[in-house]
Parts: C-alpha cells; structure tokens; sequence
C-alpha cells in the first residue's frame, strides 16, 4: 500500500531523514528515509513523499522504514517566509533601496 507524507526533517551528510503523516485523529506517525531508498526526486524539507512501508518490523524505539519513495515537490504551507512577507504581515515596512544620488555621485559604480 502506499502512503504519503511530507519530509520534514532531513540530514544531506548523512542522507537519511524522516517523513511524517497526520491522520484524522491528529495522531503524528514518522517513518526513516534513507537515500538509497529514494527512487525519484531530490529530497527537500516540506516536500511530499509517496512510499511504501518496508514490511520488517523496526526495533523498539526506531521508526518504521519508508521504501521506493517518489518525492514532489515542496508543499504551499512548508515554503520558506521570506523577511519582506513577514514585514508585510507585521504591517512594517520594506527597506527602500537607496536612490543613485546617496552613493556618492559615481552613479552608484563600484
């Protein structure tokens, strides 16, 4: 059966992270990834991931294992804020860029 999920931790030094599922109860379930079991895409925090669950039992205390996982894209809700959007929401305003004129009257070269 598969299953999906977002990646929502991952380690690129050592190529393994984990992806998490909230079902309808609001209960959080998270599974190992590894990146040799990564059929497609480039893993990226926030991206959704289809998987198979790896039939071996984990360990006490390890985390089920997530096998042939195809990953997507990042999710709308996981994308990075950038600081003028925070700004915006704060009702601060952006940093104007300085005009040609402050810079010295070289026109703004370097």
């Amino acid at each position: 059966m598969k299953l999906f999920g977002v990646l929502n931790d991952w380690n690129p030094v050592r190529g393994f992270g984990f992806i998490r599922i909230i079902n309808k109860e609001k209960i959080v379930t998270r599974f190992f990834l590894h990146i040799c079991d990564i059929k497609s895409g480039t893993p990226a925090i926030g991206a959704g991931v289809e998987f198979v669950l790896d039939e071996a039992t984990p360990k006490p205390g390890d985390a089920p294992k997530a096998r042939e996982a195809v990953i997507g894209d990042v999710l709308p809700k996981f994308r990075p804020v950038v600081p003028s959007a925070l700004d915006a929401l704060a009702g601060t305003p952006a940093a104007e860029p300085p005009d040609a004129s402050e810079k010295g009257g070289n026109g703004g070269a370097l």
